[in-house]
């Protein structure tokens, strides 16, 4: 309590202002006290609507001298509450010569609608039952360690400066439901430690300055729809570490300037439209839990496009997996595997290249070719099958590529003994050389073969079945076995070529399958 003495007596106010009498008269009769028109006073406003904040004090405590206060508490609407002692100057910035109920306990609600406080409200180490500050206007509010059974509600209120209430314990909810929160350049809404039994409400609040809620304990819902947090070069709302047991809203053109800070969270249930986040690198949402996403963007791509607006380096720290695995492990959890792995394929591509950064540059440009590759090849682990789309396309190439060299007679027998055969040498014998032969003119040495007996009779060749066995090593058709390129005639060399790059892919991309299957490619 701060050190200004305050009246015990009626008799200690002097003379009452006409407001005063009015409340003093309606204290016991349950209703509001309407000064005025009741609607939100000038600050020179007249003695009609002026209030003493020592005398609001000295109701919100029971009053005395044979006065009462009703059950329903202390309500009053379109007072001026001026301040009419000195500030304690052993308190500091936060010494206040307003209303001051500095470790009080006031057992009934505390109701001020469309009013006017000079000097910002002292409620440090307070304990009441609710606090209703509804469409007023106040310079500041200081009330740490508050202990209230009630709600606090600061519904459509206009706070010019800090509302503090770091280590507040409330009863109920926090509304703060089309405030305005104005501390440019300083903290609005300074709620660390906060618990609730209920809600924390932000609903269409505009918030100049820092919106921090670090470390608090919600029980209910934190609400942002439709709220405008502003706070340019600094963060917008800070909740790390805090815990939320419902939804976290954030919809209904909620709108930001400034960073929110979500590290270490744990909420309930993400309800959120996407397009309502902030810009690049105004997210951070490292080691944040939460158990599902209950609004709009509930598939990969929205996620990923949610995720990217983060920027560790603002940190000074390296890329964070954690967010991108956990949101996929919430959407696989929900019924969405296929958009739980594009979020994991976006995060390794995102982490191998803030891998890449610090190596050097060989070896930067070794590693861009690895993860160029297992990337179109099997999604780094994540499409194992992808593998198999590949090899179809291989097979295909090859198939067509073996089967334009048999056209042109630039296959052959596998089999030396058939290479020395007199049908095989006799084939190919020139016309003019005075030997046997036996190609017609114009004949291919293996269309010749094949009309021999013994050529009739050796294993048929099929293209695409050779282009099989040659791309699948674990796989024996024995095509290969007796069929192979032959490099002395047109087309040979470039089939053998392709049949050795076949054979080589083929084991690459069986064995990335494989890898990826057993998931020894993945960064987890």
């Amino acid at each position: 309590m701060t050190g200004a003495r305050q009246p015990r007596r009626l008799e200690d106010f002097g003379p009452l202002f006409p407001a005063e009498e009015k409340v003093l008269q309606e204290l016991d009769t349950g209703h509001v006290t309407v000064l005025g028109d009741g609607t939100l006073p000038p600050p020179d406003a007249g003695p009609d609507r002026r209030l003493r904040a020592r005398f609001v004090r000295w109701c919100a405590l029971g009053a005395g001298d044979g006065w009462r206060v009703h059950e329903t508490g202390l309500r009053v609407q379109g007072a001026l509450i001026v301040s009419d002692g000195e500030a304690d100057p052993t308190q500091g910035a936060t010494g206040t010569a307003g209303l001051d109920l500095e470790g009080c306990k006031v057992e009934h609600d505390l109701g001020f609608m469309d009013c006017r406080f000079e000097d910002p409200l002292l409620f440090r180490s307070a304990r009441l039952a609710g606090l209703f500050l509804i469409d007023s206007r106040l310079p500041g509010l200081s009330a740490d360690r508050l202990t209230m059974t009630g709600d606090l509600v600061l519904r459509g209120a206009n706070v010019e400066g800090e509302a503090r209430l770091v280590g507040a314990r409330i009863g109920g909810d926090l509304s703060c439901e089309g405030a305005t929160l104005r501390n440019e350049g300083g903290k609005a809404l300074n709620a660390d430690g906060l618990t609730t039994t209920g809600g924390v409400f932000l609903r269409g609040a505009h918030v100049e300055g820092e919106a921090g809620l670090p470390g608090a304990r919600i029980g209910g819902n934190l609400e942002c729809d439709g709220a405008t947090l502003r706070n340019v070069g600094g963060k917008a709302l800070i909740a790390d570490g805090c815990a939320v047991t419902g939804a976290f809203f954030w919809r209904k053109g909620a709108s930001t300037e400034g960073e929110i800070d979500l590290t270490a969270a744990e909420i309930g249930v993400i309800n959120d439209d996407p397009d309502c986040w902030p810009g690049a690198g105004d997210l951070a949402l490292n080691r944040c839990r939460y158990g599902a996403f209950t609004g709009k963007g509930i598939d990969g791509e929205a996620r990923i496009r949610w995720l990217g607006l983060q920027d560790p380096s603002r940190y000074r720290q390296d890329f964070w997996p954690q967010p991108w695995e956990h949101c996929a492990k919430v959407l696989r959890e929900m019924g969405h595997p296929e958009d739980a792995r594009l979020v994991l394929i976006d995060k390794e591509r995102r982490q191998r290249a803030d891998r890449r950064r610090k190596l050097s540059p060989w070896a930067r440009r070794f590693a861009v070719g690895l993860d160029f590759m297992l990337d179109q090849t099997i999604r780094f682990g994540r499409r194992p099958l992808r593998a198999g789309l590949w090899l179809a396309l291989l097979w295909l190439v090859g198939g067509l590529g073996f089967f334009a060299a048999w056209q042109g007679g630039a296959m052959k027998p596998a089999n030396a003994f058939v290479l020395r055969s007199a049908e095989w040498v006799e084939c190919a014998a020139p016309p003019a050389s005075g030997a046997t032969r036996r190609a017609d003119a114009g004949e291919t040495q293996l269309a010749c073969f094949l009309r021999q007996p013994q050529g009739a009779s050796y294993p048929e060749f099929n293209a695409f079945i050779y282009a099989a066995d040659v791309l699948f090593p674990l796989v024996e058709i024995e095509q290969q076995a007796h069929w192979t390129p032959d490099e002395d005639k047109p087309g040979g060399l470039a089939a053998k070529w392709l049949m050795y790059a076949k054979i080589i892919l083929g084991w690459a991309l069986s064995l990335l399958a494989v890898a990826g299957f057993s998931g020894l490619v993945k960064s987890d």
